[in-house]
This record gives C-alpha cells, structure tokens and sequence, in this order.
C-alpha cells in the first residue's frame, strides 16, 4: 500500500506592533504582507484582516495558524495548557501522521497526544492504543504541568510499555499521565462487561484528576463501585496523583445519562456537564427530563458529596457539549438548542432543526444569562469548545448557512458542510468579536479551545482552502480533513 507524503504547513500572521511572551520573537512588525516560501513551510506576515469572512474591527493579534497532514483521518481533537504555556493535543487518529517530530503509525484507530510550546513548535508526542479502536478524548493539566488524557480502548492497549486489557470484546476506559517532558507516571484502566468510556478530565491542581463519562452496567473503580444497571449511566471518579482512585459517584436514571465534560469549580469542587433523559437524583432531589434529552449539571466537593445541581432542556431534546470556569466559580456551558428553554430571566427559542446555546451560572449553580445562536432557516449552527480567556469568554464550533451574531453576518459557501466558527461574549453576556473561516471546498470545523490569559488556542478540521487572519492554509489530505491549530490574542 502506497502512503500519502506527509506535510507541516504553518503559518504566522502578525497584527500587532508588540505582542507578549507567548508569541514568537519575530511576531514584532506589521505592515503590508510578506510571504517566504520554505518548502512546506509558509510565514505570512499581515497587517489588518486580509480577507476573512468577518469585517469587524476587532482583529485577533499575533495569529499563528498549521495544518498538519498525513494518511490518517484524525477526530476528536481537543486541547489543554499548562501554567507554563505549553499546549497539550489529543485526539484518535487512524493511519500515518506527524506533527512535526515523530512519526505515527497508527495500528487500527489510536490515541494520540502531542505537546507544543507556545508558539506551536512541536515539542513531544505518543501515539498509544493495540490492533483495534483506541480514542482519547479529554485532556488536561495539574499546576505542576503533569498531564492527564482519557478515552476508551477495546482488547489491549499498549502505554509506553504499560499494557492495559479491556474486560472481554467490549469498551473499557483509560485514564493516563504523563510529565511535562513526556515520561509516562501512570496508565489506568477501568470497566466492566459493557461499554465504558470517559469523555472528560479536570486536573486537580496540586496533583491527581477527575474523570467522567459513561458506562453500561457495572463498572469498579479501585474499590467503589458504580451500577447503571440495565441502562446506560453516568459516572464522575477523583484519582490521587498516582493514578488511584479516592472516590467515584454514578449518574444513574431511568433511562440514559452521559457525561461529556468536566471542569474546576469553586474552592476545590468539580462540575460534570452531562445529557440524560427519563428521572435521576445526582444527589440533591429528583430530577425529570422534559420530553426530550436534558442537559445537566452537578457539582461535587473534594469528598465526592453533591453540591447543587441543575437542570435545563424542552421537549424536542437537546445535549451539553463542553463546560468551563472562569476561575472566580462562575460556569458557562455550551449546548444545542432545539426548541425553547427558560434560563433565569432568559428565554431562548430554538428554530427547532440545530441550533446552539452559552449558558452561564453562578458558583452555585444558578442561572446568570443566556444566549442561543439561532442560524437562518435551513441553516445550522454547532458549538463543541468552550475556554475563559482573561476577561472574555471564546466559545468554537460549526456553521452551516446563514447567521447573524452581534451585528455581523455570517454565511457559508453553498457547497461548504460547515464553516469553522468563533464567537466571544463578555462576563455578562454582551456579544463580542466574532469570525467564521469558511473553507472553499468541504469543512472547517472549531471543535476544541483553550486558553491562557490573553492567548487563545483553537484545534479543527480543514478540508479545502481558508484564510486565518491573513494566514493561507489549504488541507493537504484528499481523503480527508487536515488538522488546524490556531493561536491568537483577542481583540
């Protein structure tokens, strides 16, 4: 079998004067554009916006945009940073990929995990699974710069020399940790006779982290165990710093529930973002879904004890996403929105086909405001990724057709499956800056972003040609989407 060459393009789009230390030391000079041609390799440094579908005035500054190619079809992306500004990747990939240091040959659909700098120069990776499907799909990092991913594995999976077996031909959960350097600190496995995965991690910050997800049946962690029993459930456990387990609690309803994500709350508690539907109690009371999939969200303190909780949803069924803090305890969720929902005092009307929501909540637990992204008719909007970045919130996704966001309009190529998208509110709500990257032939889709003070960091797809900021970038792969890494400040 023939393999497609492999290609790094990156990119540098200058558009400021000074930008700060996570920036490379050449992004200093603005100006009319230049292009240097370097093999694969593109530095295009621009002035204002050079042609992106957005007109705004507010321009995100020292933009730094790759596209990283190969024989692999790469899914899933998700990202996290450290104290120190290293970005973190993970994602499942299958087939042949590198990001600029090692090569990948994947066996079947592995894990991967790639580590940068700052400005995006590939530092360390490990790609880790067996013969069969092997998907990470969460990522983050403790105050020491330890890093944490989970997923799920089938059969075997092989950690840096570490094996893990899953519990017959099913889907088990991993949860792994490296160093900052990439040395391996420990693998763990859990899972029962069903199918298991974890979909979301929070670090603690002194060491260890918390995980979620779903699973189908019963399922032991260390010496807790959690029963869905005949349907599938949800689960939040807390590991140490070494891997074991300090407690675990289920999310078990009369129907389904699925944890999506995790994030740090208030004076050391965790906040599990989550869809269920039929009658569950996390803890605080009995819950009911409306008619249709709720979204979810408990929150639990260092003990494992329920905090709060707090449900929203309609009758036409809808899915939390992703869920972030802002440091201060204060909670914003993104979610799809089909029909109409009550959040506080706001009231969000869906056009009931796909559109997307930003639900904000106080530390405990109580509504704040809300926002739906409610695209043209025959059109559909999707927000997958959601990070606090200084004094404004950054919220990634998907549109396909027409929309209308803080006086801007947006609309995709006929011919386009969707536009990468980005929209920013302040801490009460107000809409911000905003860009739609709309690839000339297939996709572009935002679906993972964090962030470190100012500097913002974004991971997609890119399927044909597209402009960031000035930033050529045409995908590479014809079987597929390349993979997109962004870096910017906002406006």
């Amino acid at each position: 079998m023939s393999l497609a060459p492999l290609a790094l393009t990156c990119a540098v789009a200058l558009c400021c004067s000074a930008c700060s230390d996570s920036t490379p030391s050449s992004d200093t000079r603005g100006g009319e554009g230049l292009v240097v041609d370097a093999g694969d390799a593109r530095v295009v440094e621009a002035g204002a916006d050079s042609g992106d579908a957005s007109a705004d005035a507010a321009v995100p500054m020292g933009v730094i945009a790759k596209s990283v190619t190969g024989n692999s079809a790469v899914r899933d992306r998700r990202l996290a940073i450290d104290n120190k500004g290293n970005i973190y990747f993970c994602a499942r990939a299958n087939g042949e990929i590198d990001f600029g240091g090692k090569l990948h040959k994947n066996s079947g659909e592995d894990a991967l995990l790639v580590a940068f700098d700052a400005a995006l120069n590939y530092r360390w990776s490990k790609s880790f699974g067996g013969t069969d499907a092997d998907r990470a799909f969460a990522v983050d990092t403790d105050d020491a710069g330890n890093v944490y991913v989970v997923g799920n594995f089938k059969k075997t999976m092989d950690v840096d020399g570490t094996q893990l077996t899953a519990d017959g031909d099913t889907l088990d959960i991993f949860a792994v940790s490296f160093d900052s350097s990439g040395t391996l600190r420990w693998a763990k496995r859990f899972g029962g006779s069903g199918h298991d995965s974890a979909r979301g991690v929070s670090a603690v910050p002194s060491g260890g982290a918390t995980i979620g997800g779903s699973l189908d049946g019963a399922v032991s962690f260390g010496t807790h165990t959690v029963d869905s029993g005949a349907v599938p459930g949800g689960f939040v456990a807390r590991l140490d710093d070494k891997g074991d387990v300090l407690w675990a609690r289920g999310l078990v309803s009369t129907v389904s529930v699925d944890v999506a994500a995790l994030a740090r709350g208030a004076n050391g508690s965790v906040v599990a973002a989550a869809t269920f539907d039929g009658t569950l109690d996390p803890g605080k009371g009995s819950l009911t879904n409306s008619g249709g999939e709720d979204g979810l969200l408990v929150a639990y303190d260092a003990q494992g004890a329920t905090l709060w909780q707090r449900a929203w949803g309609d009758d036409k069924g809808l899915r939390a996403h992703d869920v972030t803090s802002d440091g201060s305890g204060n909670l914003f969720v993104v979610s799809s929105l089909v029909g109409t929902i009550k959040h506080g005092s706001a009231t969000l009307v869906g056009s009931g086909i796909a559109d997307a929501c930003v639900l904000a909540f106080d530390s405990a637990g109580q509504p704040t405001w809300g926002k739906n992204l409610a695209p043209a008719s025959g059109a559909s909007a999707r927000l997958y990724g959601v990070a606090w970045s200084g004094s404004q919130l950054v919220v990634v996704g998907a549109l396909r057709g027409s929309l209308t966001f803080g006086g801007q309009s947006y609309s995709t190529d006929a011919q386009v499956i969707a536009g990468g998208l980005i929209v920013t509110f302040d801490a009460s709500g107000t809409a911000g800056w905003s860009r739609l990257y709309d690839a000339s032939r297939l996709d572009a889709e935002l679906t993972g972003v964090a962030a470190r003070g100012a500097r913002v960091y974004v991971t997609g797809s890119l399927f044909g040609k597209a402009s960031f900021e000035g930033v050529p970038l045409e995908s590479k792969n014809a079987g597929g989407p390349d993979t997109l890494l962004l870096s910017f400040e906002g406006p």
